[in-house]
């Protein structure tokens, strides 16, 4: 699929006689085109184009590829209209098997949308903590969330580079002709890529294909991966909740578990900082050492502040429906879930600005804070005039 897209990226290129022209085309911006051309000559170890400021022109060895590129595509345009025309509707039985947890939480809320729009597909969901073998199971999508091998699977989606680099390498023993596509979290792009990590580059340079969830974090992998990457948006679907009559105009919330890249006490801190009748409520489990000692030392100490711990998926949104802006002040990793629950909510977000959150909120949000700097989160939180102009994505 990597070597059919450079195909066509490269008879983009020739059709309109620039990169620039044939990434508008593509929808990739000028530096992916380079990046992925690049990568394409580095891969046969030719010169395709001949490119100067005004225009490009083929080599010999371009004119070879391009002839070759036009054969391909066209056969592979003749094949799909081929098969487009004899199957013209998606129906029929799709058999789904996930964890109860995933099942329930995410795929759950997204059939009703999906059979709204394919009617003729039967969705079958079945929930199963130890799914092991797909292709005997008579699954057609199977998940899994554990420490297991398993077999008779397509495509295996990787969550972290770092962490499930030996889900991908067993999962290659097994299914030798499988394709890998990995999703790089920000604790892969904002931490361990950047420190060198061996494990994560050999787990991109296994992946037939790599996802990012938003423009801003391309920027963040390795320039020779990055024409197998794709930006892939993140979605939010939220189960249906009553609306919240009255929002507590001195409430924040900060939504996430307590680990130091969140700076979860970033936002009581700030708060020390005030004299004001601002409240502060954080929800999350205290995953880092000794944090939940923490959050209990602060909530002695000032009550305004109060820390809920875990709490069950729907009271965590309800709230962030009360409050007057939730705050993210993550250090490095941004928080795409949270950030977007609070957008799909209407709750303005303060965020602090890292790349992971221009990539979601955009370049010229109006609610970010510089990450090191508490009084800038202070005087948002105390004239609560900052949080009431913030307008969401």
């Amino acid at each position: 699929m990597d070597k059919f897209s450079d195909m066509k990226m490269f008879v983009s290129i020739v059709k309109h006689q620039g990169l620039a022209a044939a990434g508008r085309e593509l929808g990739l911006s000028p530096a992916t085109m380079t990046a992925r051309l690049q990568a394409l000559e580095e891969r046969y170890g030719v010169k395709l184009l001949n490119r100067s400021t005004r225009h490009v022109s083929l080599t010999d060895s371009g004119e070879l590829y391009h002839k070759a590129c036009l054969e391909i595509l066209d056969n592979v345009s003749e094949a799909e209209n081929l098969i487009q025309n004899g199957v013209k509707e998606v129906k029929g039985p799709l058999r789904i098997a996930a964890p109860k947890d995933i099942g329930k939480q995410y795929i759950l809320p997204i059939l009703s949308e999906f059979c709204q729009q394919y009617p003729d597909v039967i969705p079958y969901l079945y929930l199963n903590d130890n799914l092991s073998n797909i292709a005997e199971s008579g699954m057609d999508v199977g998940m899994i969330c554990k420490d297991e091998q398993v077999s008779g699977a397509d495509v295996l989606i990787a969550l972290h580079a770092r962490k499930s680099a030996h889900f991908i390498d067993d999962f290659l023993k097994m299914n030798p002709v499988g394709k890998v596509i990995v999703y790089l979290t920000g604790t892969d792009l904002y931490r361990d890529i950047p420190n060198g990590c061996k494990i994560c580059e050999n787990s991109m340079n296994l992946a037939d294909a790599q996802v990012v969830s938003n423009d801003a974090s391309l920027a963040s992998i390795p320039q020779k991966f990055r024409f197998k990457s794709s930006v892939v948006q993140k979605s939010i679907y939220l189960p249906d909740l009553s609306s919240v009559a009255v929002t507590e105009t001195n409430l924040f919330t900060v939504v996430g578990h307590l680990r130091e890249v969140k700076q979860p006490f970033m936002a009581v801190e700030s708060m020390q900082l005030l004299d004001g009748s601002v409240r502060l409520v954080l929800l999350g489990d205290a995953v880092a050492l000794n944090y939940d000692s923490v959050a209990m030392g602060w909530q002695a100490r000032d009550p305004r502040f109060e820390w809920l711990g875990r709490r069950e998926y729907r009271e965590a949104l309800k709230w962030m429906q009360r409050s007057v802006a939730t705050i993210n002040t993550s250090l490095v990793e941004g928080g795409a879930n949270s950030v977007g629950e609070s957008i799909v909510l209407g709750v303005p977000v303060l965020a602090s600005k890292i790349e992971g959150n221009v990539g979601m909120l955009g370049e010229d949000y109006d609610g970010y804070f510089s990450p090191d700097d508490k009084q800038e989160l202070a005087n948002f939180t105390q004239s609560k005039k900052g949080a009431a102009n913030v307008k969401c994505s």
